[in-house]
Protein backbone atom coordinates (compact mmCIF):
# COMPACT_ATOMS: atom_id res chain seq x y z
CA UNK A 1 0.00 0.00 0.00
CA UNK A 2 1.32 3.51 -0.70
CA UNK A 3 0.59 6.83 -0.24
CA UNK A 4 -0.96 8.82 -2.73
CA UNK A 5 -1.12 12.51 -1.48
CA UNK A 6 -0.44 14.63 1.63
CA UNK A 7 -2.57 16.78 3.40
CA UNK A 8 -1.82 19.50 5.92
CA UNK A 9 -3.90 21.46 8.33
CA UNK A 10 -3.26 23.18 11.28
CA UNK A 11 -5.03 22.98 14.62
CA UNK A 12 -4.80 23.35 18.52
CA UNK A 13 -2.77 21.43 21.05
CA UNK A 14 -4.74 20.79 24.15
CA UNK A 15 -2.43 23.34 26.19
CA UNK A 16 -0.10 26.61 25.75
CA UNK A 17 3.08 27.55 25.85
CA UNK A 18 5.37 28.74 28.60
CA UNK A 19 8.60 30.69 28.29
CA UNK A 20 10.37 29.14 31.52
CA UNK A 21 13.40 31.66 30.84
CA UNK A 22 11.53 34.48 31.18
CA UNK A 23 9.49 33.67 34.44
CA UNK A 24 12.36 32.50 35.64
CA UNK A 25 14.35 35.64 35.09
CA UNK A 26 12.29 37.56 37.41
CA UNK A 27 11.23 39.96 34.63
CA UNK A 28 7.46 38.94 33.80
CA UNK A 29 5.13 40.01 36.19
CA UNK A 30 2.13 37.73 36.98
CA UNK A 31 -1.18 38.91 35.63
CA UNK A 32 -3.64 36.23 36.79
CA UNK A 33 -3.05 33.14 33.99
CA UNK A 34 -0.40 35.53 32.14
CA UNK A 35 2.57 37.37 32.21
CA UNK A 36 3.74 41.18 31.38
CA UNK A 37 6.89 41.38 29.98
CA UNK A 38 8.98 40.21 27.05
CA UNK A 39 9.77 36.58 26.12
CA UNK A 40 13.27 35.49 26.39
CA UNK A 41 13.32 31.68 24.73
CA UNK A 42 13.10 31.18 21.14
CA UNK A 43 10.05 31.04 18.65
CA UNK A 44 8.45 32.59 21.43
CA UNK A 45 6.18 35.95 20.66
CA UNK A 46 4.61 36.25 24.17
CA UNK A 47 5.37 34.67 27.51
CA UNK A 48 2.28 32.89 27.64
CA UNK A 49 0.66 31.58 24.23
CA UNK A 50 -1.51 29.51 22.50
CA UNK A 51 0.55 26.92 20.76
CA UNK A 52 -0.23 25.73 17.58
CA UNK A 53 -0.40 22.09 15.59
CA UNK A 54 -0.25 20.53 11.85
CA UNK A 55 -2.10 17.64 11.62
CA UNK A 56 -0.26 15.42 8.88
CA UNK A 57 -3.08 13.24 7.03
CA UNK A 58 -1.50 10.22 4.18
CA UNK A 59 -3.74 9.79 1.23
CA UNK A 60 -3.30 5.82 0.80
CA UNK A 61 -4.28 4.42 -2.97
CA UNK A 62 -7.25 2.82 -1.06
CA UNK A 63 -8.67 5.74 -0.29
CA UNK A 64 -7.88 5.33 3.34
CA UNK A 65 -6.81 8.49 5.29
CA UNK A 66 -3.59 8.25 7.95
CA UNK A 67 -3.33 11.29 10.04
CA UNK A 68 -0.42 11.77 12.79
CA UNK A 69 -0.45 15.41 14.75
CA UNK A 70 3.12 17.59 14.55
CA UNK A 71 3.30 19.08 18.60
CA UNK A 72 5.73 19.90 20.94
CA UNK A 73 5.94 20.72 24.95
CA UNK A 74 5.18 22.99 27.12
CA UNK A 75 8.52 24.52 28.38
CA UNK A 76 9.97 24.56 24.96
CA UNK A 77 13.28 26.11 23.66
CA UNK A 78 14.92 25.34 26.88
CA UNK A 79 17.05 22.40 27.72
CA UNK A 80 18.22 21.77 24.41
CA UNK A 81 14.30 21.89 23.09
CA UNK A 82 14.06 22.85 19.68
CA UNK A 83 12.04 26.65 19.81
CA UNK A 84 8.35 26.91 20.29
CA UNK A 85 6.43 25.04 17.41
CA UNK A 86 4.68 27.61 15.21
CA UNK A 87 2.80 25.67 12.35
CA UNK A 88 2.79 29.27 10.47
CA UNK A 89 6.31 28.94 10.52
CA UNK A 90 6.06 24.85 9.12
CA UNK A 91 3.74 24.46 7.42
CA UNK A 92 4.62 25.24 3.66
CA UNK A 93 7.99 23.04 4.21
CA UNK A 94 5.66 20.07 5.04
CA UNK A 95 3.28 20.95 2.51
CA UNK A 96 6.00 20.43 -0.37
CA UNK A 97 9.21 18.83 0.47
CA UNK A 98 7.97 16.63 3.49
CA UNK A 99 4.91 15.62 1.02
CA UNK A 100 7.33 14.73 -1.63
CA UNK A 101 9.28 12.55 -0.12
CA UNK A 102 6.45 10.90 1.37
CA UNK A 103 4.29 10.33 -1.66
CA UNK A 104 4.76 7.17 -3.25
CA UNK A 105 6.06 5.65 0.07
CA UNK A 106 4.93 1.95 0.71
CA UNK A 107 3.64 2.07 3.95
CA UNK A 108 4.14 -1.91 4.68
CA UNK A 109 6.50 -0.74 6.83
CA UNK A 110 6.69 1.76 9.55
CA UNK A 111 10.46 1.37 11.66
CA UNK A 112 12.22 1.86 8.53
CA UNK A 113 10.60 4.90 7.08
CA UNK A 114 10.34 6.55 10.19
CA UNK A 115 14.13 6.12 10.71
CA UNK A 116 14.85 7.55 7.44
CA UNK A 117 12.57 10.36 8.27
CA UNK A 118 14.00 11.15 11.74
CA UNK A 119 17.13 12.04 9.91
CA UNK A 120 15.91 14.40 7.55
CA UNK A 121 17.19 18.04 7.21
CA UNK A 122 15.83 21.72 6.32
CA UNK A 123 17.82 24.58 5.41
CA UNK A 124 21.05 22.95 6.88
CA UNK A 125 19.21 22.03 10.07
CA UNK A 126 17.52 18.64 11.81
CA UNK A 127 14.12 18.85 11.38
CA UNK A 128 11.91 20.21 14.04
CA UNK A 129 11.07 17.63 16.62
CA UNK A 130 7.14 18.59 16.63
CA UNK A 131 7.48 17.56 12.63
CA UNK A 132 8.85 14.70 13.22
CA UNK A 133 6.82 13.17 15.99
CA UNK A 134 3.70 13.68 13.70
CA UNK A 135 4.91 12.85 10.82
CA UNK A 136 5.80 9.33 12.59
CA UNK A 137 2.60 8.95 14.11
CA UNK A 138 1.31 9.35 10.80
CA UNK A 139 3.40 6.79 9.17
CA UNK A 140 2.54 4.20 11.71
CA UNK A 141 -1.14 4.80 11.47
CA UNK A 142 -0.47 4.74 7.91
CA UNK A 143 1.25 0.90 8.51
CA UNK A 144 -1.71 -0.27 10.69
CA UNK A 145 -4.22 0.58 8.20
CA UNK A 146 -2.27 -0.85 5.12
CA UNK A 147 -2.27 -3.99 7.25
CA UNK A 148 -6.06 -3.87 8.22
CA UNK A 149 -4.21 -4.16 12.58
CA UNK A 150 -3.77 -2.24 15.44
CA UNK A 151 -1.11 0.15 15.90
CA UNK A 152 0.05 -1.50 19.03
CA UNK A 153 0.09 -4.97 16.69
CA UNK A 154 2.61 -3.50 14.26
CA UNK A 155 4.94 -1.86 16.89
CA UNK A 156 4.88 -5.61 17.86
CA UNK A 157 5.19 -7.17 14.94
CA UNK A 158 8.32 -4.81 13.66
CA UNK A 159 9.88 -4.66 17.25
CA UNK A 160 9.25 -8.24 18.37
CA UNK A 161 7.62 -7.01 21.94
CA UNK A 162 4.43 -8.76 23.80
CA UNK A 163 0.73 -6.57 23.65
CA UNK A 164 -0.49 -6.00 26.82
CA UNK A 165 -3.50 -8.13 28.22
CA UNK A 166 -4.54 -5.25 30.29
CA UNK A 167 -4.79 -1.22 30.17
CA UNK A 168 -1.49 0.43 30.93
CA UNK A 169 -1.82 2.49 34.31
CA UNK A 170 -2.37 6.47 33.98
CA UNK A 171 -0.52 8.43 36.04
CA UNK A 172 -3.46 11.50 36.10
CA UNK A 173 -2.03 14.90 35.62
CA UNK A 174 -4.44 18.08 36.48
CA UNK A 175 -4.31 21.26 38.62
CA UNK A 176 -3.15 20.89 42.16
CA UNK A 177 -5.20 24.09 43.01
CA UNK A 178 -8.69 23.09 41.37
CA UNK A 179 -10.14 20.58 44.34
CA UNK A 180 -13.30 20.12 42.16
CA UNK A 181 -10.37 18.17 39.96
CA UNK A 182 -8.73 16.65 42.41
CA UNK A 183 -11.80 14.99 43.92
CA UNK A 184 -12.81 13.62 40.83
CA UNK A 185 -9.55 12.10 40.28
CA UNK A 186 -10.09 10.35 43.49
CA UNK A 187 -13.92 9.52 42.62
CA UNK A 188 -12.64 7.76 39.17
CA UNK A 189 -9.78 5.90 41.28
CA UNK A 190 -7.14 6.81 38.78
CA UNK A 191 -4.25 3.57 39.47
CA UNK A 192 -1.46 6.37 40.13
CA UNK A 193 -3.20 9.45 41.62
CA UNK A 194 -1.33 8.37 45.26
CA UNK A 195 2.40 8.61 44.71
CA UNK A 196 2.77 7.62 47.74
CA UNK A 197 3.35 4.29 46.46
CA UNK A 198 6.01 5.07 44.36
CA UNK A 199 7.87 6.15 47.18
CA UNK A 200 7.01 3.16 49.09
CA UNK A 201 8.41 0.59 46.71
CA UNK A 202 11.74 2.67 47.07
CA UNK A 203 11.29 3.04 43.14
CA UNK A 204 14.23 5.89 42.38
CA UNK A 205 15.68 4.59 38.58
CA UNK A 206 12.40 5.81 36.96
CA UNK A 207 12.76 7.76 33.95
CA UNK A 208 9.81 9.90 32.06
CA UNK A 209 10.03 9.14 28.46
CA UNK A 210 8.57 12.76 27.29
CA UNK A 211 7.35 11.73 23.95
CA UNK A 212 7.50 14.90 22.09
CA UNK A 213 10.73 15.80 23.27
CA UNK A 214 12.22 12.54 21.17
CA UNK A 215 11.10 12.96 17.74
CA UNK A 216 10.40 10.03 15.86
CA UNK A 217 7.87 7.98 17.88
CA UNK A 218 10.27 4.88 16.90
CA UNK A 219 12.57 6.46 19.64
CA UNK A 220 10.27 6.42 22.03
CA UNK A 221 8.91 3.03 21.32
CA UNK A 222 13.21 1.83 21.76
CA UNK A 223 13.49 4.05 24.65
CA UNK A 224 10.39 2.04 26.28
CA UNK A 225 12.04 -1.50 25.48
CA UNK A 226 15.43 -0.49 26.02
CA UNK A 227 14.42 0.73 30.14
CA UNK A 228 12.29 -2.88 30.34
CA UNK A 229 15.79 -4.60 28.99
CA UNK A 230 18.05 -2.74 31.63
CA UNK A 231 15.46 -3.01 34.80
CA UNK A 232 14.91 0.78 34.22
CA UNK A 233 11.78 2.05 35.56
CA UNK A 234 9.45 3.76 32.51
CA UNK A 235 6.75 6.45 32.69
CA UNK A 236 5.31 6.54 29.11
CA UNK A 237 5.12 10.20 29.30
CA UNK A 238 4.30 13.07 27.28
CA UNK A 239 2.80 16.49 28.12
CA UNK A 240 -0.63 18.33 28.05
CA UNK A 241 0.24 20.51 24.89
CA UNK A 242 -0.46 17.55 22.98
CA UNK A 243 -3.79 16.07 20.81
CA UNK A 244 -5.85 13.39 21.31
CA UNK A 245 -4.75 11.78 18.10
CA UNK A 246 -0.79 11.58 19.28
CA UNK A 247 -2.05 11.13 22.83
CA UNK A 248 -4.36 7.41 21.34
CA UNK A 249 -0.93 6.63 19.19
CA UNK A 250 1.15 6.85 22.62
CA UNK A 251 -1.64 4.54 24.02
CA UNK A 252 -0.60 1.97 21.31
CA UNK A 253 2.96 2.52 22.02
CA UNK A 254 2.36 1.77 25.96
CA UNK A 255 0.15 -1.76 24.95
CA UNK A 256 2.81 -2.61 22.82
CA UNK A 257 5.67 -1.70 25.30
CA UNK A 258 3.94 -1.87 28.60
CA UNK A 259 5.85 1.09 30.59
CA UNK A 260 5.41 0.99 33.90
CA UNK A 261 2.67 3.36 33.48
CA UNK A 262 1.41 6.45 30.97
CA UNK A 263 0.98 10.45 32.21
CA UNK A 264 -2.37 12.09 31.32
CA UNK A 265 -2.71 13.60 28.21
CA UNK A 266 -3.69 15.45 26.84
CA UNK A 267 -4.67 19.17 28.44
CA UNK A 268 -4.50 19.51 32.68
CA UNK A 269 -8.15 18.55 32.69
CA UNK A 270 -7.39 14.86 33.66
CA UNK A 271 -11.46 14.18 32.74
CA UNK A 272 -11.02 14.23 29.35
CA UNK A 273 -7.46 13.10 29.19
CA UNK A 274 -8.65 9.59 30.78
CA UNK A 275 -11.41 9.29 29.10
CA UNK A 276 -9.55 8.93 25.91
CA UNK A 277 -6.73 7.15 27.18
CA UNK A 278 -8.91 4.56 29.19
CA UNK A 279 -11.00 4.00 26.11
CA UNK A 280 -8.27 3.72 23.63
CA UNK A 281 -6.57 0.89 25.57
CA UNK A 282 -10.12 -0.42 25.78
CA UNK A 283 -11.18 -0.33 22.17
CA UNK A 284 -7.84 -2.08 21.31
CA UNK A 285 -7.88 -4.82 23.76
CA UNK A 286 -11.49 -5.56 22.83
CA UNK A 287 -10.43 -5.86 19.24
CA UNK A 288 -7.60 -7.97 19.75
CA UNK A 289 -9.44 -10.27 22.11
CA UNK A 290 -12.36 -10.97 19.71
CA UNK A 291 -9.70 -12.05 17.16
CA UNK A 292 -8.33 -14.59 19.22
Amino acid sequence: MKIKDVICAVGRSGYMHRDLLAIKAGRAKPNGSLYDGAPMSPGFTRIIEPATIISVMLVLEDGQVAFGDCADVILAGVAGRDPAFDARHHIDYVRTEMAAALRGRDVSEFRRHAEEMDRFEHAGKRLHTAIRYGVSQALLHASALAHKKTMAEVIAREYGSRIATAPIAILASCHKDDPGQLDRVILKRVELADIKRFAAAQASDFVQIKTPDLGSIHNTIEAVLYCKANGMGACLGGTANETDHSTRISCHIGLACQPDFMLSKPGLGADEALMIQTNEMARTLALLAARR
